[in-house]
């Protein structure tokens, strides 16, 4: 699974008894075009992982739920389980200096690949 595929799961299964998720919805959370929404998607249910079905009141929608509402998110994604358990060594004086410089680290990257007017 690619990163996009295994940020879309932990999307749908963070949501999957609280929202309905379409695949617009989907896409925009991951900031993609609709058309690669539906390729993501196209993935997903080729693998057995989602299923797409229709909104039982709006015939144009369609919602996409996980297959399995019971996958384990660290399974599925192990370096975001890695990565909290790094973070949660961290005091919380630690904590807010890396969040500092993270955030100075993104500002900074951001401004220099920014395009210039």
């Amino acid at each position: 699974m690619t990163e996009t595929d295994r940020a879309a799961m932990r999307y749908l299964l963070e949501r999957e008894d609280s929202e309905e998720v379409t695949p617009g919805r989907i896409a925009r959370a991951l900031h993609l075009s609709p058309a690669s929404g539906t390729a993501l998607i196209d993935r997903l249910v080729a693998r057995g992982l989602v299923v797409v079905h229709g909104h039982p009141h709006d015939r144009r929608k369609k919602l996409v739920r996980p297959l399995d509402g019971d996958i384990d998110l660290d399974h599925l994604d192990p370096l975001t389980m890695r990565l909290r358990s790094i973070a949660a060594k961290l005091t919380s004086g630690d904590a807010r200096i890396v969040a500092t410089f993270l955030e100075d680290v993104l500002a900074t990257v951001t401004h220099a690949t920014a395009p210039s007017h």
